[in-house]
């Protein structure tokens, strides 16, 4: 698998954010370019259901992101 698939669709490939902190197929980073993507997908959801596209609380996955990249920066 070439890891800029997994860096463009982390969700389609690791279950959890921490999942991609353990990966051995990333370096690290391409392990932050991956959580960043995963980040940004999140908030873009976030957004979208503000504004009336249905309901989402990505409020959790934000959350592990986050603390996944701050386990990457340790």
């Amino acid at each position: 698998m070439a890891a800029s698939h997994l860096i463009k669709a982390p969700r389609d490939y690791f279950k959890t954010p921490i999942d991609i902190v353990r990966s051995e197929v990333l370096n690290r980073k391409e392990k932050e370019a991956a959580l960043i993507n995963w980040k940004d997908l999140l908030i873009h959801k976030k957004e979208s259901s503000y504004e009336g596209f249905g309901g989402f609380d990505s409020e959790e996955g934000l959350e592990q992101i986050n603390n996944a990249l701050r386990m990457l920066k340790k």
